[in-house]
C-alpha cells in the first residue's frame, strides 16, 4: 500500500511538471492550446484585485470577487494580464462596475455559495455570509474557499475533485492535512502565478505559470 501512493504522488508530480508552460520564464503572456470545447478559467489575484477570467465557445467572461481600486484601475490591471475586453462582466457585491465599456452584474450568494459553469461542471465559490448552517457542495466538483470564518472541514471532505484557497488567507492546517489524507487536490493561488483550470468534456487540467515582470 505505502508504494501504490509513493508510485501516485510520483505521477502526480510528473504530471504537474509537464504542463508548465515551457515559455513561462521567457514572459508574462500565457499561450494555452484549447481546442473548440475546451473552458479555461484564470485566477486574477493581486494586492488590489481578485477576479476570475472565464473564457467558453469565444466568450469570455470576468467575475469581480473583491477589489480596492476604481474601475479604470481594475481595466488596467486586466489589461497587464493581457486581458483587454470582455463580453460579460459580473460583479459579487451590488455595486455596478463598468469596464472595457461592459456594465456589472451582481452575482448572489445562497447558502455562502455562488455556483459558476465552467464547461459542464459546477465551479463553486464559497462566500460565507450565513454561519451556523449545513455547507452544501456536493454539486461542487471544483470549488475556491475565498471568504469564509468557520471551521467546514467535514463539509471539505469526500466531496468537491478540486479546491483551490488563497496564500493569504488559507484553510486551517488540519483542513489541510485532511484534504490530503482524502487525496483530494488542494491548489493556492499565488499572486506571482497564473493558476488557470482547463476543462474539456473528458477531462480537467490544471496549469501554473510563473508571472515574470
Amino acid at each position: 500500500m505505502r508504494f501504490i501512493k509513493i508510485f501516485i504522488i510520483m505521477l502526480f508530480l510528473v504530471t504537474f511538471c509537464i504542463f508548465i508552460h515551457p515559455n513561462a520564464s521567457q514572459n508574462t503572456k500565457y499561450n494555452i492550446k484549447v481546442k473548440k470545447d475546451d473552458s479555461l478559467l484564470i485566477f486574477i489575484l493581486n494586492k488590489n484585485l481578485n477576479a476570475l477570467y472565464i473564457k467558453e465557445n469565444n466568450i469570455t467572461s470576468i467575475v469581480i470577487l473583491n477589489y480596492s481600486v476604481n474601475d479604470k484601475q481594475i481595466e488596467k490591471i486586466l489589461n497587464e494580464n493581457n486581458i483587454t475586453n470582455v463580453d460579460k462582466l459580473y460583479n459579487i457585491t451590488p455595486v455596478m462596475l463598468k469596464i472595457f465599456d461592459k456594465e456589472s452584474k451582481f452575482l448572489t450568494t445562497k447558502n455562502n455559495l455562488i455556483s459558476l459553469k465552467v464547461g459542464k461542471d459546477n465551479f463553486c465559490i464559497f462566500n460565507e455570509e450565513q454561519y451556523n448552517i449545513d455547507n452544501n457542495f456536493k454539486d461542487c466538483k471544483f470549488l475556491y474557499m475565498f471568504n469564509f470564518k468557520n471551521d467546514v472541514l467535514k463539509d471539505l471532505i469526500g466531496n468537491p475533485y478540486v479546491i483551490f484557497q488563497n496564500y493569504n488567507n488559507p484553510l486551517p492546517i488540519l483542513t489541510q492535512e485532511q484534504i490530503y489524507d482524502d487525496w483530494t487536490e488542494l491548489y493556492t493561488i499565488e499572486k506571482d502565478y497564473y493558476t488557470i483550470l482547463k476543462v474539456s468534456n473528458k477531462e480537467f487540467n490544471i496549469i501554473v505559470i510563473p508571472i515574470v515582470n
